[in-house]
């Protein structure tokens, strides 16, 4: 069983959802784009508004690095070791995916973290800010597993 298609089997009377089947690979990519772009919006906004410490804004890099590295192997590269290109071939895409995984959840929990140690028991550091920090990361995360599981590779 691949990761992909993995909402193919929802069903529900109010909903259609063969009509959204044809758009798939759309509708998945626009909601994790508006989703990643809110995350770092947010970021920004707190930077602006209510200066956030420019190292704790490591985490939503870190984020957007795991972003990057996660979504660029493909399923068809795990799925099997029929993928042999490459220096490492399909042991190799499996761990750069791992790596990005690590990453993603790591900028995740730090900025949970930041959020509850550095702005939310502080007196002088805005609330709003490591929320916004937290927030971000977490939006990213989800970007990353709608534009990785949201998408079918049958279209292309």
């Amino acid at each position: 069983m691949s990761a992909e298609g993995c909402c193919d089997n929802c069903k529900l009377d109010c909903v259609d959802f063969d009509i959204f089947r044809d758009k798939r690979n759309q509708i998945s990519s626009v909601i994790a784009g508006v989703l990643f772009a809110v995350g770092w919006w947010l970021l920004i906004d707190a930077s602006v508004a209510h200066e956030i410490v420019g190292s704790h804004q490591m985490c939503g890099v870190f984020s957007t690095l795991g972003f990057v590295m996660f979504n660029s192997i493909s399923v068809n590269m795990i799925d099997n070791d029929g993928y042999t290109d490459g220096a490492c071939g399909s042991a190799g895409a499996r761990l750069w995916l791992i790596l990005g995984l690590m990453m993603s959840f790591g900028g995740f929990i730090a900025g949970a973290w930041l959020m509850a140690a550095q702005y939310l028991e502080k007196s002088d550091r805005s609330d709003y800010a490591g929320v916004c920090l937290f927030m971000q990361n977490f939006l990213i995360l989800l970007s990353s597993m709608i534009f990785k599981f949201g998408r079918s590779a049958d279209v292309y």
